[in-house]
């Protein structure tokens, strides 16, 4: 634990002196935290390390004091936050071309891997401009695309959005010691895939019922009227035979008919029996006509319905 320590401590002044140096007075202050933390650290006592490492780089921000502050919190068992210090660390120093403390960081992240959650998004395919990627709701920068990501132990959910409509949604899952990757590409919704709204039913005009009537319908109207014409003219003759039969009568006084007469009896007769037969058919058919009439009338009403499906349910509809 004592050669850790010092080996901790070593590193630390080795690298952070020169950026002490160079703040000069106005780092007066941070120069004795970093020499506190230093002290901390050798004594093994690496939170407390930590902590003054932390209120260092607050009042300035030294890539010197970074990596002596995630080393620290490596030593004190706290994995996550060295790691997203060693990552910052990394950041600075590529940007600043400073090589030992980039090549020190990423060898320190490589070791942490182990002990800690990643995750990768790699984009696939053309880019879209002015995109949005978040994970789990937080904006990342171009840095981060591709990049390991540390995570808590989990589910975690990439999301992108762009001005166009082009969009992913990629749900991944992580536990300590694993470094997932998750590839995706920009796509367009699939319009055709939707369903297709539900319009409510157009409304349906009455029918004629002269061009729509059941064939019932029809026949009883013609039987019927046939029945009504048969009437009339039974109603016709039978009055026509009865003007026979008074006429005949009163050529006949006493029961006496003069010669000729018999023929105009007998056809008064066959007149009356001819009515009969014609006003009992006609009324007949008229009965018939509308027996029909009323069965067709009914079998076309059930015929016009018919279920119709809406966005609300679904419902019966037709002419009753």
């Amino acid at each position: 634990m004592v050669r850790l320590s010092r080996t901790l401590v070593l590193a630390a002044l080795l690298f952070a002196a020169p950026a002490a140096a160079e703040g000069g007075a106005a780092a007066a202050g941070a120069d004795a935290l970093f020499r506190e933390a230093v002290a901390l650290a050798e004594a093994g006592k690496f939170k407390e390390a930590a902590n003054k490492f932390e209120a260092s780089y607050e009042l300035d921000p030294a890539r010197g004091t970074l990596q002596g502050w995630a080393m620290a919190e490596e030593r004190a068992g706290e994995p996550e936050r060295a790691y997203l210090h060693y990552q910052q660390l990394a950041r600075e120093a590529k940007a600043a071309k400073d090589g030992p403390r980039a090549k020190l960081a990423a060898e320190r992240m490589s070791a942490l891997s182990s002990k800690v959650a990643l995750v990768a998004l790699e984009i696939s395919g053309p880019a879209e401009a002015e995109g949005k990627v978040t994970l789990d709701g937080r904006a990342l920068d171009d840095a981060e695309i591709g990049t390991p990501i540390l995570v808590s132990p989990g589910e975690h959910v990439f999301e992108g959005a762009s001005p166009s409509g082009a969009s992913f949604h990629q749900a991944v899952s992580a536990a300590i010691g694993e470094k997932v990757r998750a590839q995706v590409s920009w796509h367009l919704p699939n319009t055709s895939a939707l369903p297709a709204p539900v319009e409510p039913p157009a409304s349906h005009p009455e029918r004629d019922e002269g061009t729509s009537s059941s064939p019932l319908t029809t026949i009883g109207l013609i039987v019927g009227g046939a029945g009504v014409v048969a009437g009339g003219i039974g109603t016709y003759l039978w009055i026509d035979s009865g003007k026979d039969f008074d006429s005949v009568s009163g050529d006949c006084p006493n029961g006496q008919c003069p010669p000729g007469t018999q023929s105009r009896i007998d056809d008064g007769r066959s007149k009356e029996n001819l009515a009969r037969l014609l006003l009992i058919g006609g009324g007949a058919a008229v009965a018939a006509g509308v027996t029909l009439f009323v069965v067709g009338n009914a079998q076309e009403n059930h015929a016009h319905a018919r279920a119709v499906v809406g966005p609300t349910g679904a419902y019966l509809t037709g002419r009753f």
